[in-house]
């Protein structure tokens, strides 16, 4: 079996859909299913996630936003003896040419919105969004062999917005790192510290976080908030002003990561905080419990495992919950944080690690190749 992944960009800046695409192309390479991805190349002062030779990489002008361009169907039209199209992302000319051609050639398609069908993100760009809805997405989406969904959330909002085909709830892989703990997790830490992992972007709702801090300045003299990331310059440059505003003087932005400065980074936190609007999976979630981490998230993330696993808080995104929840979590002994630490490792490991992810989409694709699905697999809806 052969299978071709599409999307955007692969870029390491790209982020989220960048990362788990390489992740679970990367599991179902070793896993032996013939696999490799399409995308353009990465923009100027970015450079490839991984130098692997199964990444294509287009050339080319393209329009922003829709990122249409002719190289790209020359390409994605020259390449042959796939069994099957898994397009990851919507809105943009990659993963709608992907669907034109898997009809054109009759090849199974796949389509992993990855949360760019949340009714807050259908707010954003919603002229441009209601014309390519009406123009081909609806379409695309409906004729497709199967969605996948990475949570249960995520495919109740595309059932209600009429998307009959099937839908795969399968979470992203999450990657753990063989990483040295005893390096810097397992140290007394000197200063304790919160973290906040990710791109820097108005539906984060990174400034929950800064006011919480700010209620908590009194109590938290000899601790830091540690801001890791970029993204939107002016929603950046608003984060910074606020914490200069508020004369916070324990607060740090290391700017986008990446590597081992971003693991070491991730270790040496006590917690992660999540404060975010709406996530349909929340990878800086599970890579933070990965580096035994315990994980405070707001319930716009469908993190509900960090309560019934003992290893963070699930609460509302509100500037008073986290003000609370960050008290609570920075008095706790720290035998207790270790503890629930090792739980949210045990967690990732047994069910979001990127073999048992891999193990589902391999299930997936094989029936969908084979033209039904097997009893075992009970995630298909």
């Amino acid at each position: 079996m052969k299978v071709l992944h599409i999307v955007s960009g692969m870029g390491i800046k790209e982020g989220g859909v960048a990362t788990c695409t390489y992740e679970l192309v990367a599991g179902l390479r070793k896993s032996k299913t013939e696999t490799e991805i399409l995308s353009y190349e990465p923009a100027k002062g970015d450079r490839l996630i991984s130098e692997e030779d199964y990444i294509l990489s287009v050339k080319g002008k393209k329009l922003k936003f829709y990122l249409y361009s002719k190289q790209f169907k020359k390409k994605i039209d020259s390449l042959n003896d796939y069994h099957l199209y898994h397009a990851n992302g919507v809105w943009q000319y990659p993963s709608h040419i992907a669907a034109v051609i898997a009809r054109k050639k009759k090849i199974p398609l796949v389509i992993s919105p990855h949360g760019m069908l949340y009714p807050q993100d259908l707010q954003k760009r919603k002229f441009f969004k209601k014309i390519l809805w009406r123009w081909f997405l609806k379409k695309d989406l409906n004729n497709a062999t199967c969605i996948h969904a990475t949570c249960m959330e995520e495919m109740n909002h595309l059932r209600s917005l009429g998307i009959s085909a099937p839908i795969a709830v399968i979470p992203n892989p999450i990657g753990i790192i063989d990483y040295n703990f005893n390096n810097l997790q397992y140290q007394l830490n000197k200063k304790r510290s919160i973290g906040y992992l990710g791109r820097l972007d108005p539906r984060k709702n990174v400034e929950c976080l800064i006011y919480a801090w700010y209620n908590l300045k009194d109590q938290m003299q000899n601790e830091e908030l540690v801001i890791i990331g970029s993204g939107d310059i002016k929603y950046e440059n608003f984060l910074k002003n606020e914490v200069q505003r508020l004369q916070l003087t324990n607060v740090l932005f290391t700017g986008f990561l990446s590597g081992r400065e971003k693991y070491d980074r991730i270790a040496s936190l006590s917690y992660l905080a999540v404060p975010s609007h709406f996530e349909n999976f929340g990878m800086n979630i599970a890579e933070a419990l990965s580096f035994k981490v315990p994980v405070l998230a707001s319930k716009g993330t469908p993190w509900e495992d960090l309560i019934t696993n003992n290893c963070g808080w699930w609460i509302e995104n509100d500037i008073q919950s986290f003000t609370t929840a960050i008290h609570e979590a920075m008095r706790l002994s720290e035998s207790k944080r270790l503890e629930m630490g090792e739980n949210g490792y045990n967690l990732i490991k047994n069910k979001y690690a990127t073999d048992k992810v891999v193990y589902k989409m391999n299930l997936l694709y094989k029936s969908i190749v084979k033209g039904e699905f097997s009893s075992e697999m009970n995630f298909v809806y």
